[in-house]
Parts: structure tokens; sequence; C-alpha cells
């Protein structure tokens, strides 16, 4: 299922490394750096997420209701201060603030469905070149296919 967020595409590791859910720190399985590059490359331009911007957005699907506190996610993304990247990701409709009511002088980043929809189709990308890499590569002949749209993954 594309929305689960228990199968996020690049679950952050150690490093902010991604890997496919499933494959996490215990297998201690990762991609080789021209496969990263790749795959980096290939989702920004079929996707149009980043590593960073994903990370971002990755972070907030898999927060507690879509949302954080601006302090916390900055923290997590390792920069100081999030305010510049979460603009970007406001002016184009992918993240919203939002300040409740109890407490005016806190900040949440909300993940909005668009956002919600760059990461679905960042997993497809993501899944489809792995496949095609490992594929092609023959150390798999069996996943041929396995992780294209439509299938069973």
């Amino acid at each position: 299922m594309l929305g689960d967020p228990a199968v996020a595409v690049g679950e952050v590791g150690e490093r902010g490394g991604a890997r496919l859910a499933g494959l996490g720190a215990s297998s201690g399985l990762r991609e080789p750096a021209p496969v990263r590059r790749l795959l980096d490359q290939r989702i920004e331009a079929e996707a149009g997420c980043s590593p960073s911007d994903h990370d971002l957005l990755t972070a907030l699907r898999c927060s507690e209701r879509g949302q954080l506190q601006m302090l916390t996610l900055a923290d997590r993304l390792g920069v100081t201060r999030g305010g510049r990247i979460i603009d970007w990701h406001v002016e184009r409709g992918r993240v919203r603030r939002d300040r409740p009511e109890h407490n005016r002088r806190e900040v949440y980043a909300v993940l909005t469905d668009e956002g919600g929809e760059v990461l679905d189709r960042a997993r497809e990308v993501y899944l489809r070149v792995l496949s095609e890499t490992l594929a092609e590569s023959g150390c798999c002949p069996g996943l041929s296919g396995v992780a294209h749209p439509g299938s069973s993954v």
C-alpha cells in the first residue's frame, strides 16, 4: 500500500542514509554510493523530491498525526532552523503551518495531501529504479517487474 507510513521510502537511518522499509538498521543493508546517487537523481527528476525534501516529508508522515513542532522537526533534520525549507514546502502546498488555539506560540509543520502524494511518487520511483538496478546487475533475477506500479509490492 503506497500511503502506508510503515513502508515509507527511505527510512532515515544513521547518517541520513535511506533504506527500504524492512531492510532497516538491524540488517545493515544499504545501497552502494553509485546506486544511492542514481536513486536520488531519478527521484528528484521524476517525483520532484530531493533527498532533503524527502527527509522532511518522511519525518512528518512518520510522526504522530502527520505533524511536528517546528523545533523538533529542525532537530530531526539536523538543521538549526527549519524556516526556509518549510517556507519552500508551504509555497508548493506540501506542508502547512499550524498554530494550536491553546498555545499560539507553538508552530507545527503539518504534512498536506500534496506532500503525501510527493512521497508516494518518490516511493514508486525508488522501488522501480532499485528493482531495475538489481535486475540489471544479475544478482537478483527474480526481481524483474516486482516493484512496478500495479504490482503486489
